[in-house]
């Protein structure tokens, strides 16, 4: 099984230059949710399949558990 994921050119506040000094940067972007025990919210996150963590902002956190 395989599965295919487009790549959404970011703008990058510098010239890449491994890229050829494009001002762009290609990412693999999909949406996710992020579930907690009282809420859940849509995010935009980078797909690294090599990825051995799972990493969000602090800051989303007061918004998915009850206070």
């Amino acid at each position: 099984m395989s599965l295919r994921f487009h790549y959404k050119l970011i703008r990058v506040s510098h010239a890449v230059l491994p890229l050829g000094g494009r001002w762009v940067r290609p990412r693999p972007l999909i949406v996710v949710t992020v579930i907690g025990p009282a809420a859940s919210r849509l995010r935009i996150a980078v797909l690294d399949p090599a990825a051995d963590d799972t990493v969000f902002p602090a800051t989303l956190a007061p918004f998915l558990v009850s206070i």
